[in-house]
């Protein structure tokens, strides 16, 4: 079961990711005020990748686990600023790969939850084709939570393997993945501009 839902994740991560290619070869264009929606994605198809590269390691872990919240909390936070604030986040990044600080993680956990939540209630008072982007935000926000879980299940020094809780988070992890994935490839025109 772990591996075909591997094999659909990545082949519908990388069927986005062409998509992203083929619009931009049509002339279409991302709209930097939702340039979290992409960035969320290529985290996600980062992380698949390095798993499929270097299997059952720690480094594919911390990887989702340092970018997802830092990058999309910052972006989220300096959005119209210059190059020098993409730069920082970037650093930060890097230097939390390195030195693994739980505290950074889960404060930037939190505040990419508020902001999020922000957003959505945002686009809640716009107009009717800005309060179409709800759901992707909602099932973003679904699968941050569900990431996040999973770094704290991490942490956690208890034998998982008799569990039969075990089963059911991961069933809970793969409707939630796939329900993201499959919204975001119904919804893909929302958040492009000609």
């Amino acid at each position: 079961m772990t591996k075909i839902y591997q094999y659909l994740e990545f082949t519908l991560l990388t069927l986005l990711l062409i998509r992203f290619i083929v619009a931009y070869f049509r002339g279409f264009e991302f709209d930097i005020r939702l340039i979290e929606i992409p960035l969320f994605y290529f985290i996600w198809y980062s992380q698949c990748i390095i798993t499929w590269i270097i299997p059952n390691t720690l480094f594919a872990f911390h990887f989702v686990h340092c970018t997802f919240p830092i990058v999309l909390s910052g972006v989220m936070l300096v959005k119209k600023q210059s190059l020098n604030s993409y730069v920082y986040i970037l650093l930060v990044v890097i230097l939390n790969m390195y030195f693994h600080n739980r505290r950074v993680i889960e404060i930037t956990y939190l505040l990419t939850y508020a902001l999020v939540l922000i957003r959505m209630h945002r686009l809640n008072s716009l107009n009717k084709k800005s309060r179409e982007l709800i759901p992707i935000y909602g099932v973003m926000l679904a699968v941050l939570i569900i990431t996040h879980l999973i770094y704290m299940f991490g942490y956690v020094k208890i034998n998982w393997s008799g569990s039969h809780y075990v089963n059911y988070f991961f069933y809970l992890v793969i409707i939630t993945y796939l329900t993201s994935l499959s919204l975001i490839h119904v919804q893909f025109r929302r958040f492009l501009t000609y």
